[in-house]
């Protein structure tokens, strides 16, 4: 059984990146989860919103599920470099002398079953979702109604899905709700 998860960022708990730039906010919210945007990445600048609190695996980034994860995660595991590149872009920065990379989901489907979805009214978000699996290829994708990240389960081996990688491995950083069984 596949079962389709929204992946969020635990900023509650974790620390997250923000800018003062609104500007790059609205970029945030058009062309995040969608589209390429590597030949015209540049980072703001940015600050840790919540010092105080935990550094996890996967930092937020300007709030959303939008993430970063730092150079040295990265490296210690080819199996989620992999992850990404199978599903879109590590865009790079520098924060305090340490690299970073924001990860941009650019494996955008068409596997909303539009006919049995239900949509807000004003059509800019999903409020129910139902896919067409015979559409999924990797575990990371996002649709273009929603513009957010998802993880769908049950398409290979536990260990070759991100969802149960970040939870073996005991990544933190991450939460993941479910919005769709089939």
């Amino acid at each position: 059984m596949l079962t389709v998860y929204r992946v969020g960022v635990a900023t509650q708990r974790f620390q997250f990146f923000e800018t003062d730039s609104l500007s790059f906010h609205e970029t945030m919210r058009v062309k995040f989860h969608s589209d390429e945007i590597r030949d015209s990445w540049q980072a703001p600048p940015l600050y840790i919103f919540n010092p105080k609190k935990k550094e996890g695996h996967f930092v937020g980034f300007l709030g959303g599920g939008v993430f970063a994860v730092s150079d040295q995660t990265i490296k210690a595991s080819s199996t989620l470099e992999n992850f990404f590149q199978q599903s879109g872009e590590l865009l790079p920065f520098v924060h305090k002398g340490r690299k970073f990379f924001v990860f941009n989901c650019t494996n955008c489907l068409n596997a909303i079953d539009e006919k049995k979805s239900v949509y807000r009214s004003s059509r800019t978000s999903i409020e129910k979702y139902v896919f067409i699996p015979s559409r999924f290829h990797f575990s990371l994708f996002t649709v273009p109604d929603a513009r957010e990240l998802l993880a769908v389960e049950g398409l290979s081996a536990p260990e070759d899905e991100f969802k149960s990688y970040v939870e073996q491995n005991k990544l933190t950083g991450l939460l993941f709700e479910a919005v769709w069984k089939g």
